[in-house]
């Protein structure tokens, strides 16, 4: 069996992937050559610090519930399969919904209580409390799948030389550093440069005055330079995200289940954590279903966004396309090699969506690509770009877990290439499919990105919700939103259904 290809088709894909990152940077360049200009002073830094404040407070709240949650479901005897992961059912709703849905919870309360209606919720611990909720599924995850590659030997032993409390402490703590970690960096990665929960809670912080600076001036090179310190801030993180997704290479245990008997504090505050994890998933189902109008409401609402519902279709299609076919080699190079090039293929990940999209405008602009402009194949490149980090990140770890053994033995009884081929390609299909669900699900929800790019005549689901959000229109808002939700998990039950079928005619 010979390789058609050479070693250096993984070198051309990181190439093709590095231009398409840049690409928004070269359109600036190209139509604002001569305008750099870069401050930084007390009201900046103290900016920053905001958002460092809000990064760190919302990390540290999500690692401690998000362990206690996952010690929960991993000794539950009814949590089983995947009904445990239950909670990952939230993690693709958009957040300014995700954020309406705990803001309308006045509008519940003013039914039982008037005079409630006149508070409102803003500041720094509204913004920490709906991250929190927004981010804790993630967490969960992380560490659950931590826990879930623990040698069970270990726990065993320390239950026998002293208690299952011990081994809680002791044992999966101190296992789950590494898991811990890469979610740390991720939390706090996604948190400095969120800029939709900021705005809706009033809270300033850096990302929000990126945007100031262009409405100000409108230079988008200067836009880019105002990303510098945040580059620098969040190079700790990425490099606890990248460094740290090697533990992910481990095999699954596939001994026995091993549930310990946790008792006292360590219990209750389990349970806690894991009824929090339960209320973040019903609670923005709940206020949105209240708040809509009803039933004849929905139906109505629906025939407002059947177009809009189009467009973000297809371009969340073309989207999640896109940005796996330029992740998928720079995954490849970071799982064979150990250049310290981590940091260049994860800039992008520190600049707002929104920057991106004014770069690839100007660049759009620049060579009069007409034709590009007035469709939405723009506005998914620029969707595309800015999850690109993400779903490389998430192609990365799952090679690292691919059995190099059988793909070594499948290599020297193929007789033909494609033989070898399609054995790779299915051990490495779910996490494809993974990667373009993701990226299909950051599309839609995307609402920056759409403003600036978006054909003229064309509008997504995410910014007509938007516009009716200034209108003031809650019950159009709520109902718009419950169709996103419905149709979110609507799409994640029938990858689930797939999966399912995929591994059930594989062990066939």
């Amino acid at each position: 069996m010979k390789n058609p290809f050479t070693n250096k088709e993984k070198y051309i894909g990181l190439l093709i992937y590095i231009i398409f990152i840049v690409l928004p940077i070269i359109g600036t360049l190209a139509q604002e050559i001569g305008l750099f200009d870069f401050s930084f002073g007390t009201r900046q830094f103290l900016l920053l610090k905001n958002s460092l404040k809000l990064a760190v407070a919302v990390t540290i709240i999500n690692l401690v519930l998000g362990f206690l949650a996952a010690l929960y479901i991993s000794n539950s005897k009814h949590l089983k399969g995947w009904n445990r992961y239950f909670f990952v059912i939230t993690i693709p709703i958009p957040f300014y919904i995700y954020a309406l849905s705990w803001i309308y919870i006045l509008q519940i309360l003013s039914i039982f209580k008037p005079s409630i209606i006149q508070y409102s919720i803003s500041g720094f611990w509204a913004c920490v409390f709906v991250e929190v909720m927004a981010y804790l599924p993630i967490t969960v995850l992380f560490l659950l799948l931590g826990i879930e590659n623990l040698d069970t030997d270990k726990l065993r032993m320390a239950v026998i030389y002293r208690n299952d409390n011990f081994a809680v402490w002791k044992v999966i703590l101190q296992s789950l550093c590494p898991y811990g970690l890469a979610v740390a960096g991720l939390i706090c990665t996604f948190s400095m440069t969120e800029f939709s929960v900021p705005s809706m809670f009033q809270y300033n912080t850096y990302v929000l005055d990126i945007f100031s600076v262009y409405s100000r001036t409108g230079s988008a090179i200067k836009a880019y330079a105002q990303c510098i310190p945040l580059f620098i801030v969040l190079v700790v993180p990425v490099h606890w995200l990248v460094s740290n997704l090697r533990s992910f290479s481990s095999k699954k245990n596939i001994r026995t289940k091993y549930c310990l008997k946790i008792t006292g504090w360590t219990e209750i505050l389990s349970f806690c954590a894991f009824s929090i994890l339960v209320i973040q998933v019903a609670f923005p189902i709940i206020t949105l279903g209240t708040t809509m109008g009803g039933i004849k409401n929905l139906f109505a609402s629906f025939a407002l966004i059947t177009e809009e519902f189009k467009t973000s279709f297809w371009m969340s299609v073309f989207s999640a396309v896109i940005c796996v076919l330029i992740s998928y080699y720079p995954a490849k190079f970071l799982s064979e090699e150990r250049f310290g090039l981590a940091g260049f293929i994860f800039y992008a990940i520190a600049i707002p969506g929104t920057i991106q999209a004014m770069g690839l405008l100007k660049l759009v602009n620049s060579f009069g690509w007409t034709g590009l402009e007035h469709s939405i194949l723009m506005t998914s490149l620029g969707c595309a770009l800015k999850s690109a980090p993400i779903i490389v990140l998430l192609l990365y770890a799952s090679m690292l877990r691919v059995d190099k053994k059988a793909l070594e033995i499948a290599e020297i009884l193929s007789i033909r290439y494609i033989d070898y081929f399609r054995i790779k390609f299915d051990m490495l299909l779910p996490s494809i499919l993974l990667g373009m669900a993701l990226s299909f699900f950051f599309a839609f929800a995307e609402e920056g990105i759409p403003l600036i790019l978006m054909a003229p005549g064309k509008e997504t689901v995410t910014v007509k919700i938007y516009n009716y959000l200034h209108y003031g229109a809650s019950e159009y808002v709520s109902a718009f939103s419950i169709i996103v939700v419905l149709f979110i998990m609507a799409i994640e039950i029938i990858l689930l259904c797939f999966v399912k079928v995929f591994k059930g005619s594989r062990r066939k």
